[in-house]
């Protein structure tokens, strides 16, 4: 599988988890090494030339607890 092929399919089950934990969007951040990839894919965001340092694992990070 091309490296892009595997951050394309990765993005793509991170977006069904954040869709998922919407109701706790104000509390999810996302890490990983995915998130270099993510990064530039946001208009917002200077592309650098270079190929990213990123692994295709996605973790979402959440506080100890949160409302059910």
């Amino acid at each position: 599988m091309r490296r892009a092929d595997a951050f394309a399919r990765i993005l793509q089950a991170v977006g069904r988890a954040l869709v998922a934990l919407s109701p706790y969007g104000d509390k999810v951040i996302l890490v990983g090494g995915i998130v270099p990839v993510l990064y530039r894919r946001m208009p917002a965001f200077r592309v650098p030339p270079h190929p990213p340092i990123a692994t295709t694992e996605a973790d979402l990070a959440l506080p100890p607890s949160v409302p059910i």
